[in-house]
């Protein structure tokens, strides 16, 4: 008489693994677009939750991913004086809500070690470190800390202004407020050069958010 073979049994947790990131966020969009009785089938609706895990894992955290860093090149320069740039704009999302918020970045730092960035390495940095859910204060105080750690010192100047469509499209419902914040080394107010460049480059991002953000 031959044995039969038992089958094994599913492992859930195994099968769960087999699941990428994006296809859980799809099924989670589908059932909460499905609770709000919204028809999941209908033309707009029916790619909805594909669109929006592709958003979620393309865009969202793309400022989290590692292997997505932009490459810092980095020259001596023993002659060096202060350096802006302003008018960086970016694109971010708000924590609490996922909505985006926008806008644009005055960036500048003092080279006291010789030691001087590639100019277009400064927005891409930027940008991609706004890339992630955070807030606009946050954002602002990553900025600072990474460039610190590249350039060996935290004689850097940050300035960052934004439109949030939290408040546009929500609450309050203010299309028209700015949110200003920034981020000045201690040396920016006690050394009169610095202090004074603090004042040129304000001036400067004033000029850039008034063109429009």
């Amino acid at each position: 008489m031959k044995e039969t073979k038992k089958k094994k049994a599913k492992n859930p947790v195994a099968e769960e693994t087999k699941i990428s990131p994006q296809e859980k966020i799809e099924a989670s969009v589908l059932s909460i677009i499905q609770t709000l009785g919204l028809n999941a089938e209908s033309e707009g609706l029916r790619d909805t939750p594909k669109r929006i895990a592709k958003f979620f894992t393309n865009e969202l955290v793309h400022g989290l991913d590692p292997t997505k860093v932009p490459k810092i090149t980095a020259f001596k320069e023993p002659n060096a004086e202060f350096v802006m740039l302003s008018d960086i704009r970016f694109y971010s999302y708000c924590e609490h809500h996922f909505m985006p918020f926008f806008g644009k970045v005055s960036f500048g730092y003092n080279p006291k070690n010789g030691l001087i960035l590639g100019l277009s390495k400064i927005p891409r940095l930027i940008q991609y470190l706004a890339k992630q859910p955070t807030t606009q204060e946050n954002l602002t105080k990553i900025i600072h800390h990474v460039f610190s750690k590249i350039l060996g010192h935290g004689e850097i100047a940050v300035m960052v202004s934004a439109r949030h469509t939290c408040m546009m499209a929500r609450g309050v419902e203010e299309a028209e407020s700015i949110t200003h914040t920034s981020k000045f080394a201690k040396v920016f107010y006690t050394q009169s050069e610095l202090s004074h460049q603090k004042s040129i480059m304000v001036d400067s991002h004033s000029r850039a958010v008034a063109k429009g953000l």
